[in-house]
């Protein structure tokens, strides 16, 4: 008798678990900073392949509600990258002096990123409702519709729970999946999928772990698997936000 009310017990506690709800919402407090670390790779096949890693560091300059304001600013940048048998190599840490004429030029296209202020608002459910980027410069709208950025539900969400998302970037609409994989005191880890269409079509693939007391991912990995302009290209981004 004891043991099937231990088994009875463990049921009860599995199934209780199982069907916990979490309404996911932002939650960033005023003065909060994080650490931002990005690794964003494209393999072009015989076209070649870029690989960029960033550092950023991320300012909560104003929350309320329903409303935050954020300042994201560049720390470090490294890039790798092969076209056409040429190798081109910069990192934002190596003194010029230290780069050849190669990592010069990459200096000159990418280094004024270090300068850039990105400032993003949002509302609790992760929509963005404004970003400016100071100073503004060619190919800075990239930062401005970020993929990473999710989008929540109105409603609570439990282990299976799914919901959709579109974004369009560069003539091509991704539509997103998010599906939820299992929920824990700390997270929400969801499984993501989707199609792109458009300008490229393929597939994206990915995870991401959602921290529920500041209510922002603290883990994303997104593989694309597609074809653009008669190239497929595999590209994947990985990014980890820490708080400082």
């Amino acid at each position: 008798m004891k043991k099937f009310f231990t088994l009875l017990l463990v049921a009860v506690t599995m199934v209780t678990t199982a069907q916990e709800s979490v309404i996911l919402r932002v939650h960033h407090t005023k003065g909060a900073k994080y650490l931002v670390k990005m690794d964003m790779n494209n393999d072009m096949g015989s076209a070649g392949f870029m690989g960029m890693k960033m550092e950023m560091e991320t300012k909560v300059i104003d929350a309320k509600e329903n409303a935050f304001e954020t300042e994201m600013s560049f720390k470090r940048i490294s890039m790798d990258m092969m076209q056409q048998g040429m190798t081109m190599s910069y990192d934002s840490n190596t003194k010029d002096e230290d780069l050849d004429d190669k990592g010069k030029m990459l200096k000159a296209q990418i280094g004024p990123m270090l300068k850039m202020v990105v400032t993003s608002k949002t509302d609790a459910l992760g929509n963005i409702t404004d970003t400016k980027v100071v100073p503004n410069m060619p190919g800075a709208d990239q930062f401005t519709n970020q993929s990473n950025n999710v989008v929540y539900p109105k409603e609570a969400v439990k282990v299976g729970s799914t919901w959709t998302a579109e974004k369009s970037n560069q003539g091509m609409t991704m539509k997103f999946v998010y599906t939820v994989k299992s929920i824990t005191k700390e997270s929400v880890d969801v499984d993501l999928s989707g199609k792109i269409s458009g300008a490229g079509t393929g597939d994206v693939t990915g995870s991401l772990k959602i921290d529920r007391e500041i209510g922002i991912p603290t883990f994303f990995d997104m593989n694309m698997d597609m074809s653009a302009n008669g190239m497929k290209i595999k590209s994947t981004i990985k990014m980890t936000t820490t708080k400082m």
